[in-house]
């Protein structure tokens, strides 16, 4: 049990990018809330056609692919993203929308968590998976973090 052990990479690796943008995504979202935006500017960034949720959802196809099939369509992964996303998308304050922000954990812990996953990256430098839901570290990026990335 614990973190499951994946080869290091020295530097972030094309093909571990997408598992860990569906990793640190939602920390993003959570500092966007916490940023104090008004709603309706804070539901642009997070369900807007150019949001977060848009590139999460985008991140999921690439791992859904064909070529690559690390996740199954119809598996837990796509199934807490879409009650996370069903909520954000009906939230009139992410501020105050605790079930938004629960869905948004669920979903997060379950991308960071190995049995989601077809298949995992051979190698990895940020990308990180644990046994099960209840053994993530979270948040998986601080702040400054979150502010460097732009």
């Amino acid at each position: 049990m614990g973190r499951i052990n994946i080869p290091v990479a020295a530097h972030e690796t094309i093909a571990e990018t997408p598992y860990f943008m569906v990793q640190i995504i939602p920390d993003r979202i959570k500092y966007q809330i916490a940023g104090g935006d008004p709603p309706t500017m804070m539901k642009a960034f997070i369900s807007g056609k150019t949001g977060w949720n848009s590139k999460i959802q985008t991140f999921l196809e690439v791992l859904g692919n064909d070529k690559l099939k690390a996740v199954e369509p119809t598996g837990t992964l796509f199934q807490a993203w879409l009650k996370y996303s069903t909520a954000a998308d009906d939230s009139k304050d992410p501020r105050n929308d605790q079930a938004m922000m629960t869905a948004l954990e669920d979903f997060q812990r379950l991308a960071c968590t190995g049995s989601s996953y077809k298949k995992l990256p051979l190698k990895a430098a940020k990308a990180a998976f644990w046994d099960t839901k209840s053994e993530v570290v979270l948040p998986r990026i601080t702040q400054q973090e979150h502010k460097d990335m732009g």
